[in-house]
This record gives structure tokens, sequence and C-alpha cells, in this order.
């Protein structure tokens, strides 16, 4: 959460609690849409539910190996994927992108912004 907080330059990114910077991407994360949220290797589930608001306006997507995802998410097993076709199964699962060929997401929906 503290890298989140840094690319989307909030205020409470440097605070010395970091339940502040917490609460801070918390708070941006609900008060914004359109935003997809990957957590990778999520393993510690109920942690992740504790720090992620799951009923925020964007998407939340989980890669994780814990077997009882029911409580937290509904789980989609998917084998290794090229790069294009991962982009686009990550494009239909945000609702981005339409099954349909013809449905094409804005351009700025396919800009992956990567924190340095």
């Amino acid at each position: 959460m503290i890298e989140i907080a840094g690319v989307l330059a909030l205020p409470g990114r440097d605070a010395k609690d970091q339940n502040e910077t917490v609460a801070a991407v918390k708070r941006w994360l609900l008060e914004h849409d359109r935003w997809l949220l990957i957590a990778d290797n999520a393993d510690e589930l109920a942690l992740v539910k504790n720090v992620l608001p799951f009923d925020a306006p964007g998407q939340i997507l989980l890669t994780t190996r814990a077997a009882g995802t029911g409580a937290v998410a509904e789980a989609v097993k998917v084998k290794k994927m090229e790069p294009e076709e991962g982009a686009h199964f990550l494009l239909r699962r945000a609702g981005l992108l339409g099954r349909a060929s013809g449905h094409q997401s804005a351009p700025g929906d396919q800009q992956v912004p990567h924190a340095s």
C-alpha cells in the first residue's frame, strides 16, 4: 500500500504510521472509479480482506495459491498466458473490453503505469 500511495502521490504517503498510509490509499480507491488493482501473490487472504476495500468502485484482482478464496473473492483458475492474451483477459474481467471481438477498450485503458 505504501508503494501505491507513492505512485498516486497521496498526502499520507510519507506518514510514519503505516495505518495512515493505508487509510489514504483506501480513501483514494473509494473516491475514484475505473481502476484495476492487482495484488500478486496475495496468499495471506485474511490480511488482504482487512486492507483492501472490496466495496470500492474499481476492480481488484488477486493472484494467490491459497485454496479457500470463497470468503474474499471469486476463484478463477487460469493457465499460463502470453502477455497479449493476459492483457485481454484482465481487460475483459475488469469490464473494460467486451467479449465480442468488435468491442475495443479506450486507448488510455490499455496503458499500464509502472511503479518506480
